[in-house]
């Protein structure tokens, strides 16, 4: 059965950004809300004039999303959230964690523990969200998109990244000659000059490079393509 939670009317409108458009809602009215926590959506969400209506509503399941709308009540479950204790530790690190799911997806990190498969590939994965990640390989979707230039990725941080482009941030410093980049790829590249490291060797002669790019093109010289 859904719990019924009531909050005061001005605290609500300012935590849950409420509009001025739901149906049967006077916002000019002193009367209290009474907010529906229904178990088959996360959060809370439906906002009633009154407890009746309110008790009336809360046995009609998903029938009832049709008719209100739907508002996310972000302060308060954040609140909840936070008030709560992290009481699920790990064994190894000591790191803590609210629930036990969380716990036991994040110790596959420790044991190497890789139970997601995808069904295309056979892939292994510790997590489902990398999973889903993973898929987006094989499916082409690409639900990440960039409100600029309106290119789209199929990773959130790849946006991110991208979007540096636009905003000319660089994140990145250099420790030792303070030189700022918007990768940290390319800040891990530039490292390189510095240590002299060279991870890139060929395969016929040895010789090593900083640099991928380089390698490859020092591979020609064997192969005589130019």
């Amino acid at each position: 059965m859904a719990d019924l939670i009531t909050v005061s009317e001005d605290s609500f409108i300012k935590s849950a950004h409420l509009s001025p458009h739901v149906p049967g809602l006077d916002l000019h009215g002193n009367t209290s809300l009474v907010v529906l926590k229904n178990p088959s959506t996360s959060g809370f969400s439906i906002p009633f004039t009154s407890e009746s209506e309110g008790k009336g509503l809360e046995n009609q399941g998903t029938g009832s999303k049709s008719r209100l709308q739907r508002i996310k009540y972000d302060k308060l479950t954040n609140q909840k959230t936070h008030k709560k204790k992290k009481t699920y530790k790990c064994k190894v690190c000591d790191k803590t964690f609210f629930r036990i799911l969380d716990l036991n997806q994040h110790q596959r990190a420790h044991t190497g523990e890789k139970v997601f498969k995808c069904d295309v590939c056979d892939k292994l994965f510790s997590d489902a969200a990398t999973l889903n990640r993973h898929q987006r390989i094989h499916t082409g979707e690409k639900p990440f998109k960039c409100d600029v230039c309106e290119k789209t990725f199929s990773r959130m941080d790849v946006l991110n990244q991208h979007q540096r482009v636009h905003t000319g941030e660089k994140p990145f410093k250099c420790d030792v000659c303070d030189k700022m980049f918007s990768r940290a790829d390319n800040l891990n590249k530039h490292q390189r000059v510095h240590t002299g490291e060279k991870p890139f060797k060929c395969g016929i002669c040895d010789k090593t490079f900083s640099h991928a790019s380089t390698l490859n093109a020092h591979k020609r010289i064997h192969t005589g393509e130019k």
